[in-house]
């Protein structure tokens, strides 16, 4: 999914100038027509490299970014479960149990 420069800002939970930087600073983005489209799993996967390279101190607004990304990880989980895509392992570990039991 794409977004744009306040989605992604809104998404990660940083100010519009903490994109900008990121952006010079080697973001993914792509420039479409006038805008610039970012992808939330580029910028999550760099915002993670950056982080192994950085010596070790913690940025709030990338503690943020990532708080964001699990939270939305988990969201998008807990929709396709409700959408039945999903099922919870304990089911499948049952029902797989039962059909061994059966050939047996």
């Amino acid at each position: 999914m794409e977004f744009d420069r306040a989605q992604i800002a809104e998404a990660f939970g940083v100010e519009l100038t903490s994109v900008d930087k990121w952006r010079r600073g080697g973001c993914p983005s792509e420039k479409v027509g006038k805008s610039v489209m970012f992808s939330v799993r580029e910028v999550s996967d760099w915002l993670r490299a950056r982080d192994m390279e950085s010596s070790g101190t913690l940025d709030l607004s990338q503690e943020r970014a990532k708080l964001t990304k699990l939270q939305a990880e988990k969201a998008t989980l807990e929709l396709e479960q409700q959408r039945g895509n999903l099922i919870p392992m304990e089911l499948v570990l049952v029902a797989w149990e039962g059909q061994i039991a059966n050939c047996r």
